[in-house]
């Protein structure tokens, strides 16, 4: 478990570092840009004295750099490799009291497709390989059911950068871009997908021993799940919100950052090695049942807000029906 955990934030880090050489990024935002130019002008000049000021040389790392970082859009993908896929799994291992996966109703084929919605986000969303990923391979080996979603969807930043989509997107097959290109194609095939609406938002909010849903705000799933005629599948996972501790303050900043794809984060887990989560604890997915909804291709303002309100609703009842049940009776979810 421990080393997974490590082997997901080398990826993780040292693969957003990476990309700022990727001249191939897509249209970068301002934010993005004045921290990517300043960090790779200084990236460049550290290469620069490392190679003794050979100018050569300096080059010659650098060009590999750009190389490295062009691969993922060159169309060269790493086969899938069940040991990763395992490494990953193995990550629910390192916490004291596992990682554990709930339904509030039984699986089958059934049931309809959907959207599931996973709440909270956390700092590194680490149930989306404890919890997702290890169901998955466990299904894998009888029956997996269509209904379950076989892609957890990340930002597009993330998913190609070097590393992390080498050896997480690549290798697993179970990662998949959260923007509107990336959803639609996965709906388009018929396919259920899992996703956290709050994204870097709610990262920004995540603290431990609070329970915090940013979703007010965010009505795009319900909009996608109400034109393919989906349903929505309310999850919550207890314990990853304290995973780490995420210093508070500077809400307004922490959101402006989020809007641009930029983490308003400043985790603190393990006193040794702050980026590892705290291990004295459970993660316990809970998927709530389906709430259908119907297909109507262009909804109105109206009827986003109506089904959108549903889903909170549904969403702070399964919080309020388990949370007795993982150590948190006296708890309230945060709708913000």
């Amino acid at each position: 478990g421990l080393v997974g955990h490590i082997f997901v934030i080398v990826c993780w880090n040292v693969g957003l570092c990476l990309n700022t050489f990727n001249a191939l990024q897509p249209r970068p935002t301002a934010p993005q840009l004045v921290i990517a130019l300043p960090t790779t002008a200084l990236v460049w000049y550290g290469v620069f004295l490392a190679t003794g000021s050979e100018l050569q040389l300096t080059a010659a790392v650098i060009g590999a750099l750009l190389i490295f970082c062009a691969l993922p859009h060159l169309g060269l993908r790493l086969p899938y490799t069940r040991w990763i896929h395992q490494l990953l799994v193995d990550t629910g291992d390192y916490y004291k009291y596992g990682a554990h996966t709930c339904y509030e109703f039984e699986l089958s084929d059934d049931l309809p497709l959907g959207i599931w919605v996973y709440h909270p986000h956390g700092m590194f969303s680490w149930f989306m390989a404890a919890c997702h990923l290890r169901h998955l391979l466990l299904f894998d080996a009888k029956w997996t059911p269509r209904v379950l979603p076989r892609q957890g969807l990340a930002v597009r930043l993330l998913c190609d950068s070097p590393l992390f989509r080498h050896f997480i997107v690549d290798t697993v097959r179970s990662t998949w871009p959260a923007d509107k290109r990336g959803m639609t194609k996965l709906l388009d095939r018929g396919e259920a997908i899992g996703l956290i609406p709050g994204g870097f938002h709610e990262a920004g909010v995540c603290c431990r021993g609070m329970h915090r849903a940013y979703v007010l705000k965010k009505k795009g799933f319900v909009k996608l799940a109400l034109r393919y005629g989906y349903a929505l599948y309310p999850c919550y996972i207890f314990g990853e919100s304290d995973t780490y501790y995420n210093a508070q303050g500077g809400k307004k900043l922490r959101e402006q950052l989020a809007d641009f794809n930029v983490p308003g984060i400043m985790p603190f887990g393990q006193p040794l090695f702050p980026p590892l989560p705290k291990r004295d604890l459970g993660l316990y997915f809970v998927a709530g049942k389906p709430i259908p909804l119907p297909k109507i291709a262009d909804p109105t303002p109206e009827q986003l807000d109506k089904y959108h309100a549903q889903y909170i609703q549904a969403l702070r009842d399964l919080f309020d029906r388990n949370k007795a049940n993982f150590g948190c009776a006296d708890a309230t979810l945060e709708i913000m």
